[in-house]
């Protein structure tokens, strides 16, 4: 009996593990109808080290003593907060230019792209008209960082003036107006959607990036009228 020989195939490198979110470097850049822009610190959900002696921070960390001795690593954060602190004058020109547009936006960066992985506008005239805070949500849905490992699928901006954007006499003289959409109804529909059917080929909405939308399609919008305009006057006979 002869022995049999050959040689085995060498396996395949596994493929290098994807990089983690601090090695993504990504920031939140804020860039107000003033020209002014602001970039945040880096997006990360690890706990940074208690300061000596604090055994307080160091209990909300979960950092301890293990079974035999071990030392425990420290539980991740839950979320990740910045705080941007602005400070900006408003006059009429731009409590006007304010209302009229959407100028000011906060982007999501990550480093070695230049455009943002997701840009959200930041609507700021409902401050104008005298509310006090802002609040905005977004999903991060269209970009990597849904995605395993890092699994982060939203984020949002609160806007809250430390007094309100308008003097006294300003807002006397302006006299701001803030409207609040509710609902829309019987809204034209159109056919199912189906495979380079009902939709030219790339031009399904509902399969397009956000990025793409803003970029390719109007913004949604409705008009309104407070005042009906006065009958003509009844013509002579």
């Amino acid at each position: 009996d002869g022995e049999e020989e050959g040689e085995g195939e060498e396996g395949e490198e596994p493929p290098p593990p994807p990089p983690s979110l601090e090695e993504l470097d990504c920031r939140f850049n804020l860039s107000l109808f003033n020209g002014e822009t602001q970039q945040s610190e880096q997006l990360t959900f690890v706990r940074p080290p208690p300061e000596e002696g604090d055994e307080e921070a160091a209990a909300d960390a979960g950092e301890g003593e293990g079974e035999g001795g071990e030392k425990k690593e420290p539980e991740p954060l839950r979320e990740w907060v910045h705080k941007f602190e602005v400070t900006m004058m408003v006059n009429e020109d731009n409590a006007c230019t304010i209302c009229r547009g959407v100028d000011s936006s906060i982007g999501l960066n990550k480093a070695g792209l230049d455009v943002p992985m997701l840009l959200l506008p930041l609507d700021l005239a409902p401050l104008v008209a005298g509310d006090k805070t802002l609040t905005v949500q977004a999903a991060l849905s269209s970009t990597e960082l849904v995605q395993n490992p890092w699994n982060v699928t939203s984020f949002s901006v609160e806007v809250t003036p430390s007094q309100p954007l308008l003097t006294p006499s300003l807002e006397t003289r302006l006299n701001p107006l803030s409207v609040t959409i509710v609902a829309a109804e019987d809204l034209p529909n159109h056919s199912a959607y189906t495979l380079m059917g009902t939709w030219k080929d790339g031009a399904n909405p509902r399969t397009r990036t956000n990025m793409e939308l803003r970029e390719e399609c109007k913004p949604a919008y409705c008009r309104y009228s407070f005042m009906k305009p006065a009958p003509p006057p009844p013509k002579k006979p």
